[in-house]
């Protein structure tokens, strides 16, 4: 499924940063940075996998040169606290080849941007194995450029007047009184609104017609939908989670998904009853219907549509060999029966799915940790190396605590990560292939039942429901909060989790100018 992400933030020198150095991390290049007078080599920086610059119709043509580009405007921004560029960062759909993906950014930033006369700088990163997070990042000029080539400025002066028709002078700053007004709409909010909705567009062109669902550009709330987005999790933790260590916005997130899991299998529960309580309530119960009773032409209709529904019961019931009624009840209770069956080896088998799962990443931790603490175990000044390396050895000390404890559950030492792999896509293959047989008999079972409903309806069976079964309705009825209770507490849930992370010490270092979880740091000039 594809993700939507599109995040406008600005590059500015009051942060410490500067337009060349971030030019060059992002395209992997290097770039001589007149303004410091420093070179930015990323040239070893891994995951990028294609960079180009796109000019606008007025730009100079040697501005095709990352670095001319970007000294430029290091050059005529003067100020110290200057905002030297525009960033915007796109997910990208991994279900689509590098070179859709390519050819779909290069599209839109032509159209939303560079026609518009920003130069824009573009990079594609796909750091992570497996076509797992591929990503544009798109760097923009924030001047206008003149017919001559020159830059513009972002904003004019515009000066009062008094009833003469004289600059009104003020004796205090000492100058004439203005205003400033913008030359461009390219930081208005409206402008960014357009921005975010043409990308939705840009790839909801590609992905719908292939069959992939399409993404949404507005948020959770705007779609109507009761659902939280995660957390940002930064550069450090989103490293620690690849690595296998759990961290406290991980942890967090874990916990939002777990619940948003819980909303939407709330919403398809209900809408599954709703289409059962329909299913089942094709046949009409005439002698307790108070329309049927004082509608006689109800009544008729009522008969009639009970005969069509008792007709699709019995040529259902021919196409399974079924041919009394006793055959039905046995038949029925055989087909739930299996179905329970199978849940239940379903359930077994996602305990062994989070158990290898479990293994897999102590077997990890253990191993990124280890060299640290044998250096701590083998060395000196123990006290001192432990204080400056207290996380990676507390981690490795963690790791092989829950590897014994597993190894005593097991009764023998655990796999190799290598047979733990492989365990796994075993695994999961019997899972889908379980689950597949689970839908089915599932399916089979509901039509069972609702051929059975219609069958006694015409022959004028009426089950008796246990007392216990009764009570149990009963207390359901009674102790099931609406539905609408239900979302509004789990979003309460969630919205405690987001606070949570807001006020984490992790989330407050990692937060700021950072992208959704990319595996990279921002560099500083």
């Amino acid at each position: 499924m594809s993700i939507y992400h599109c995040r406008a933030k600005p590059i500015s020198r009051a942060k410490g940063r500067s337009a060349v150095a971030c030019a060059a991390y992002r395209s992997g290049d290097r770039l001589q940075d007149d303004y410091y007078g420093k070179i930015h080599d990323y040239t070893r920086k891994s995951g990028i996998v294609h960079s180009e610059v796109l000019l606008c119709q007025n730009a100079p043509r040697e501005w095709t040169n990352r670095a001319a580009l970007w000294n430029a405007v290091e050059k005529v921004e003067k100020n110290v606290k200057a905002q030297l560029a525009r960033e915007y960062e796109l997910a990208l759909p991994k279900e689509l080849s590098r070179e859709v993906n390519i050819e779909i950014v290069r599209k839109y930033v032509q159209k939303v941007f560079v026609d518009k006369g920003m130069c824009a700088d573009i990079a594609i990163h796909d750091p992570d194995k497996g076509n797992q997070n591929p990503h544009a990042h798109v760097m923009l000029t924030m001047r206008p450029i003149l017919s001559d080539g020159r830059w513009g400025q972002k904003q004019s002066k515009n000066y009062f007047y008094d009833k003469n028709g004289q600059r009104q002078y003020d004796p205090v700053k000492k100058t004439y009184r203005c205003g400033t007004v913008k030359t461009t709409d390219w930081d208005d909010v409206e402008f960014l609104q357009n921005a975010r909705a043409a990308w939705e567009i840009a790839v909801n062109e590609i992905i719908v017609p292939l069959g992939i669902e399409p993404i949404d550009h507005r948020s959770y709330k705007d779609q109507g939908k009761d659902l939280l987005p995660t957390v940002h999790l930064g550069t450090t933790a989103h490293r620690m989670e690849q690595k296998g260590i759990r961290t406290e916005l991980g942890d967090i997130n874990r916990r939002i998904r777990a619940r948003n899991r819980r909303v939407l299998e709330i919403e398809r529960q209900m809408k599954g009853l709703a289409s059962e309580r329909e299913r089942l309530g094709r046949i009409i119960d005439i002698e307790h219907s108070e329309k049927a009773q004082q509608s006689p032409g109800y009544a008729h209709w009522a008969k009639l549509h009970n005969l069509k529904e008792s007709a699709k019961a019995m040529s259902f019931l021919e196409s399974k060999g079924i041919s009394s009624y006793e055959q039905l009840v046995e038949g029925e209770g055989a087909a739930r029966k299996h179905t329970q069956n199978i849940k239940h080896q379903l359930k077994a088998l996602d305990e062994k799915l989070a158990f290898n799962g479990r293994l897999i990443r102590d077997k990890i931790q253990y191993n990124d940790t280890k060299a640290i603490y044998m250096a701590y175990a083998d060395g000196g000044k123990k006290q001192a190396f432990r204080k400056a390396h207290s996380a990676e050895i507390e981690q490795y000390e963690a790791a092989v605590d829950r590897l014994r404890e597993a190894e005593k559950q097991l009764g023998h030492k655990p796999p190799r990560m290598k047979e733990l792999k492989a365990e796994r896509v075993q695994l999961k293959e019997k899972r889908d292939t379980l689950d597949a047989a689970y839908q089915e008999a599932r399916s089979e079972s509901k039509d069972l039942t609702a051929a059975r409903a219609a069958v006694e309806s015409q022959l004028g069976i009426h089950r008796d429901i246990p007392q216990k079964q009764q009570e149990k309705r009963q207390e359901k009825q009674t102790h099931m909060p609406d539905q609408r209770h239900r979302k509004m507490d789990l979003r309460a849930e969630l919205e405690q989790c987001t606070s949570e992370a807001e006020r984490s010490p992790e989330a407050q270092s990692v937060r700021q100018d950072k992208p959704w979880g990319l595996s990279h740091d921002e560099p500083e000039r």
